[in-house]
Order: structure tokens, then sequence, then C-alpha cells
């Protein structure tokens, strides 16, 4: 199955890549191919959903910083010191890691790698696949590595919003 002839002076550089992936010879290749570009998409959907809980951490914490809680009078010295002495530094600090683990996912996320960067015109079959394949094995495996940086300071994140949430119920009731 070709896209275009071979010989067609229009075939273009990915027309051959995608032409040699569909060969009977590079089954095995487009299998571990197919295979890795869906772990991206997994790791890439886990990022997106790491950024989604730290937009709403933001706002939770943007608002215990910017409006104190209706239990905290602003107008009573105690309460007011209260107010900035314990839950101001643990939003602040949510707020921080959220900001921090936003920035860099956009940073992760942002990695290029082109499609089918690796192919080999020189060999034939799945050799010709072989740098690709490790290629992406080391993106995979990048990215691995950052998804956990990320969900770690998710975890800070919402563990300094429950804090700052139970010091606001400690001084309600």
């Amino acid at each position: 199955m070709s896209f275009r002839k071979q010989g067609d002076f229009a075939a273009t550089p990915l027309d051959r890549v995608l032409t040699a992936l569909l060969d009977p010879a590079a089954s095995a290749a487009r299998a571990k191919i197919e295979r890795l570009y869906a772990y991206l998409d997994i790791l890439d959907r886990k990022a997106s959903s790491i950024c989604t809980v730290n937009s709403l951490l933001l706002a939770v914490n943007g608002l215990l910083i910017f409006r104190p809680p209706p239990s905290v009078d602003t107008s009573k010295a105690a309460d007011l010191e209260y107010w900035k002495t314990y839950l101001l530094p643990f939003g602040i600090l949510a707020i921080a890691l959220s900001l921090a683990t936003v920035v860099y996912s956009l940073l992760v996320n942002s990695m290029k790698w082109p499609f089918l960067h690796g192919y080999a015109q020189d060999r034939a079959g799945d050799a010709a696949f072989t740098a690709e394949i490790q290629g992406l094995c080391n993106v995979i495996s990048s990215r691995t590595r950052h998804v956990g940086i990320q969900g770690r300071l998710t975890i800070g994140s919402i563990a300094a919003t429950v804090a700052a949430l139970y010091l606001i119920c400690l001084h309600t009731y």
C-alpha cells in the first residue's frame, strides 16, 4: 500500500515513511510505535488532569487569601492576626505550589517529538524504525518522571489547602 508512487516526484518524506510503516515487514515496529504513542496519550491526559486540579486549587486558595472566611472578623485584631499568621501562609503556599505545577506542566507538555522523526531510509522492515522506537521510549521515560513530579507538587498543594481549611474550621467552631 502506498500513498503515492515511490518514484513519483511529488512523494513527500512523510509519504515514504508511512508507506514503509505499512509494509508487512514492519508490523512489529508499527505495533510498538502505536503502543508507545498510546502511552504518551495517557501521560498527556494525566498532565491535563493535574492542570485541572491545580486550577481548582488556585481558585479555592485565591478565595482564602483575598477574601478572609466569614468566621474571621477582620475588625477584630485577634481574628486578623489569626488569619495573617495561620491561614495566609498556607493559602500562599498552596497557590505557589499550584502555579509551579501548572507552569511545569505546560513546560513539559511543550516538549516536542516529531512524528516518525527517527525513520532510517537506508534500512528495511522493523530495523528502519529502531531509532524512532528508542526515541519514543526516552520521551515516555522523561514524561513519566515529570508527571510524577507534577503529582507530588499537586499533593503538596492539596495538603496546604486542606490545612488552611482545617484551620478555618478550628477557628469557626
